[in-house]
């Protein structure tokens, strides 16, 4: 865990014999202090679909000045 805060990596899973069973996930991020437990796998997925996509559209160009 602190090597992945120290690297900078935006998420680190924990996934124990109960996460497995239930199809959770342990999720801690880089900005909390405190991890998320219980976290659906489905949930996390449409997050990191939501966040990527938000950081895709910042990204694209504008067409200021095109005809």
């Amino acid at each position: 865990m602190r090597r992945g805060k120290l690297e900078k990596i935006p998420y680190v899973l924990v996934v124990g014999d109960d996460d497995v069973a239930s199809g959770t996930v342990g999720v801690n991020t880089r900005q909390s202090e405190r991890p998320e437990r219980g976290v659906k796998v489905s949930d996390l997925v449409e997050r990191l679909r939501s966040e990527v996509s938000a950081l895709l559209a910042d990204e694209e160009p504008s067409d200021h000045g095109r005809s």
